[in-house]
Order: C-alpha cells, then sequence, then structure tokens
C-alpha cells in the first residue's frame, strides 16, 4: 500500500508518530499549507485534545477547520467507529455557544485552548463560519448517516476516498484546489441537479484568479485512470 508507506515515511523523516503522519499527509495533499503550517495545524493533537487533532483559521474564506483524524495500522480493514462523529458534533455544539465553551476550555490542552479562543471569538465576533473534516483509513461506517448532525458542517473521508485522493496527489494534482473566493458582479440560480450557479465576474478578476491557480483551475476535469 503506497499510501501507508508514504505515511511511515513522513513518521521518519519528521520524527512523528504514524497518526500524526498520517494526518500530515492528508493536510500536504489537500490544503495550501507549507511544511510549517502544517505543523501548526497539528501541534494541538496531544493528550485532552477534546476531539480535535487540527486546526486552521482561513482568514482569506473567513473560515475555521477543525480537523478529526483516526489512524490504523490495518488499512481499510474495519469500519470507522460511529463515536468519532458523536465528538465532532459535540464540539461544535462548544463552538457554536449551543453547550457551554468555557467548561470544555477547561479540559482541553493549553495549545488546542488558544487556537480555539481564537476560533471561538472569529465565529462569535467576525462572522466566519465552521467546518469539520473527518480523515480515517479505516474504511467507511454505512451507518454514518444515523450520527452525522444536518446543523455541522462535516466532510467524512474513509479509506476508500483517501486511495482516490491518493492517487489524485500521485499524479500532480497536490495541494488541491479546494475553496476559491469568487468575486462575482451578480448571480442567478441554476439546476439543483447538480447544484449550479450562472455567475457575471469580470474579466480583470478572473485574470487574477487563473494566473494566481493556473491549471490547477480545471485539475476537477482531469480524469485518472489505472
Amino acid at each position: 500500500n503506497m499510501l501507508m508507506d508514504e505515511i511511515e515515511d513522513i513518521s521518519v523523516r519528521k520524527e512523528i508518530q504514524p497518526h500524526k503522519a498520517f494526518l500530515y499527509l492528508y493536510l500536504k495533499g489537500s490544503e495550501d499549507l507549507s511544511d510549517e503550517q502544517i505543523e501548526d495545524v497539528i501541534c494541538v493533537d496531544k493528550s485532552r485534545d477534546g476531539g480535535c487533532d487540527g486546526v486552521y483559521i482561513d482568514n482569506d474564506l473567513r473560515l475555521i477547520k477543525i480537523f478529526q483524524s483516526k489512524y490504523t495500522a490495518h488499512f481499510g480493514e474495519d469500519a470507522f467507529n460511529k463515536d468519532e462523529l458523536l465528538k465532532i458534533a459535540k464540539v461544535a455544539e462548544y463552538l457554536q455557544n449551543i453547550s457551554d465553551y468555557n467548561r470544555f476550555r477547561q479540559y482541553i490542552n493549553s495549545t488546542l485552548k488558544e487556537k480555539l479562543d481564537k476560533a471561538y471569538r472569529y465565529l462569535s465576533e467576525h462572522g466566519f463560519k465552521l467546518k469539520f473534516v473527518f480523515v480515517t483509513n479505516h474504511k467507511n461506517n454505512p451507518n454514518k448517516g444515523v450520527y452525522e448532525d444536518s446543523d455541522v458542517d462535516l466532510e467524512i473521508l474513509s479509506s476508500n476516498d483517501l486511495k482516490n485522493k491518493f492517487e489524485r496527489w500521485m499524479h500532480g494534482h497536490s495541494p488541491e484546489l479546494g475553496l476559491i473566493k469568487l468575486p462575482y458582479v451578480s448571480i442567478l440560480d441554476g439546476p439543483n441537479e447538480p447544484k449550479s450557479w450562472i455567475i457575471n465576474i469580470k474579466s480583470s478578476e478572473l485574470k487574477k484568479i487563473y494566473l494566481h491557480y493556473k491549471t490547477k483551475l480545471f485539475s476537477a476535469n482531469v480524469r485518472v485512470f489505472q
């Protein structure tokens, strides 16, 4: 398994445990972050992390990303535990002030506390959005829908998803394009299946976006075959 080999390689090179190397690999492939930024994101992953293995504040997109990872040495053999989704839902309640955030911050480690205090402030005072990413090399849990909270913006990636992503990364599509802020002039709703929009954007703005991202703008349309 080339993905597991890569995790081992990162673990040795960075002198970190395999579960941290796993999240490191995911962030390296999926986010446009430097090695130093990735290390800062995952520095909260230690005892009393409250279900948060990584925290990233994206000021450009006004978005707080909380990463939770679950690593196994046996890639794709067993389904991930549903309790991981319950943990995420609870963290969302604390950060959105549905439950008492102060109770949560009294429990978590000091590094995480510093990051989540800032995230909590940005959410409540500056209108930032909140997104959770649960990434695991366990196989998918077919009952996950029962435990997903529709009020939580949650992306779940399990072993098959990672295999597909890793293949794309190996073909040069790394880091992934991710979300892009489009400064449009007007917008018109299109069909719902698939969800689509028609937007009016200035050519000068489109030129800036293309010069920044180049052909990666079209990477989602590139097909990879084995």
